[in-house]
């Protein structure tokens, strides 16, 4: 990050103070969703960075263990206003979250029944948190998926791969963890590989 008079910087920490916590209130519906929601407020509403940026810095995060989108919030807060504003940014942005069940969770405790059925109130959350998810999901694989049918293949075989792995008795649970890094690394060859094929190949790939 280049170097920035202090007015400058001091602008930038009062815009990370402006915006998480606003996302924090704001981005729920699970990880696509908030993925979805912080791209955005921070690409197309505040121009922080553009849409090039925010797909690459969205694939080193979920590259890496741990909640993306708090990842993503480091990120974010990073690329605005050094190591302090990603430190600040995630802060601020899983404050509310961490208050809102800090307090449901107390509430709970000492007004309901650890054992007895859920409310009638809360039989509709399932069903808008998956509306939401399925939302975000889609767009999400419009934006960085496309028509591209190798990106296409790679993501429905991770998924189905996923899917099996994960629903099978037969496979240790141990080695359940391990599909992921393996399907990164197959993955990442094969768009290695076609990204040597050059424009014009590519070209009619995608027109085949």
């Amino acid at each position: 990050m280049r170097m920035l008079d202090h007015a400058t910087y001091g602008r930038r920490i009062r815009d990370i103070f402006a915006n998480f916590p606003y996302m924090g209130c704001t981005a729920f519906g699970g990880p696509a969703m908030a993925i979805t929601l912080l791209q955005k407020r921070f690409v197309d509403k505040e121009k922080w960075l553009d849409e090039t940026l925010y797909k690459e810095l969205f694939g080193l995060c979920a590259s890496f263990p741990g909640p993306t989108q708090g990842l993503m919030a480091v990120a974010l807060g990073t690329v605005r206003a050094g190591p302090i504003g990603g430190v600040l940014a995630l802060t601020l942005y899983a404050m509310p979250g961490f208050s809102v069940m800090l307090g449901f969770g107390l509430l709970s405790y000492y007004l309901f029944d650890p054992y007895a059925p859920p409310p009638d109130w809360m039989a509709g959350l399932g069903p808008a948190a998956i509306s939401l998810l399925f939302q975000a999901c889609l767009k999400l694989g419009k934006q960085h998926l496309g028509v591209h049918k190798i990106r296409i293949a790679i993501s429905l075989t991770s998924m189905i791969t996923t899917l099996l792995v994960a629903g099978d008795a037969r496979i240790p649970s141990l080695w359940v963890p391990l599909a992921f890094p393996v399907l990164l690394g197959l993955g990442g060859s094969v768009t290695l590989l076609d990204s040597r094929r050059g424009p014009d190949r590519l070209k009619a790939a995608l027109v085949a």
